[in-house]
């Protein structure tokens, strides 16, 4: 099961991080978004706008979860099925608890300072700063553009929350979307899809910018099945894709029971009957790198 556990983290981090070997193919297949109409100034600030009223403004949200986990990123994985609880208060933790038959089996906790993994079964973790992994340090992610993942929100590394981030948008509209894009740190891009209609964030894809003929990997994001959530529109359904080389790999989260109750433990305290992994080692044990 730790293996399975971190299979989050690492769709996460890969997301925005270029592989450091080169991947070709006799088709490359690098994502690509539908190019749109470029909006004018007073346009583009005034959408803007709506996206950052569109977001959800409650400090916290929980929710049950059906984590199921796709692709072949591990060896020869087959899809996998838990239960589990999705747990976050903003700008503080994002905690995803993982159960088999009615028991914890692993946790995966970001919180400002660090990454905290838990193999319950296997009494082990990993406890990591962002800065000290090394795909991490590269992609240049940090908390808070994993929280904007799993908030629904527009984020971009190196700021600090989606009002900071906007302004570094250029603007397109595209049939019945419209379509946010800017460049990162290490050449990397990243393009929001929205619903013109809600202004709510559809899809978010980072791909490297050109650099030579192949692709160098792809990440997707899409969420579904918006409803009402402490008075905006949420997600029940939010789907990761990753692929890099011939290796791909996936998650799926069906989220249910919504609640917006504050009184859980936000961090977790591991117990000294644990043994501490080392981050690194047991990443490149897993990618294969």
């Amino acid at each position: 099961m730790f293996r399975q556990l971190l299979i989050p983290l690492l769709l996460l981090t890969l997301s925005a991080c270029r592989s450091t070997r080169s991947v070709t193919s006799d088709t490359p297949t690098p994502i690509t978004a539908s190019k749109g109409t470029t909006v004018a100034a007073e346009q583009a600030a005034a959408y803007k706008a709506r996206v950052l009223s569109a977001a959800q403004r409650t400090g916290c949200l929980t929710a049950k979860v059906r984590f199921q986990l796709t692709g072949n990123a591990v060896g020869s994985m087959t899809d996998i099925t838990v239960s589990g609880t999705l747990r976050m208060k903003r700008d503080d933790v994002v905690q995803l608890s993982l159960r088999a038959l009615g028991i914890e089996v692993g946790r995966l906790e970001f919180s400002p300072q660090d990454v905290l993994l838990i193999d319950r079964m296997g009494k082990r973790y990993v406890r990591a700063k962002y800065g000290d992994v090394a795909f991490l340090r590269q992609a240049g992610l940090d908390f808070h553009a994993v929280q904007a993942l799993f908030w629904n929100e527009i984020f971009l590394p190196g700021t600090q929350n989606a009002e900071a981030a906007l302004p570094h948008f250029d603007v397109e509209t595209a049939k019945n979307q419209t379509l946010l894009r800017a460049e990162g740190a290490g050449r990397l891009a990243y393009t929001f899809h929205t619903q013109t209609s809600n202004a709510r964030v559809a899809r978010v894809e980072v791909q490297p910018q050109p650099t030579g003929s192949a692709a160098q990997g792809s990440f997707v994001w899409t969420y579904d099945k918006f409803g009402q959530v402490a008075g905006s529109l949420f997600p029940a359904q939010m789907a990761c894709s990753v692929t890099l080389g011939s290796k791909q790999a996936g998650f799926n989260l069906a989220l249910s029971h919504f609640d917006t109750e504050d009184g859980w433990d936000a961090h977790t305290s591991v117990s000294s009957k644990y043994k501490e992994q080392n981050a690194n080692a047991l990443f490149r044990q897993i990618l294969g790198m």
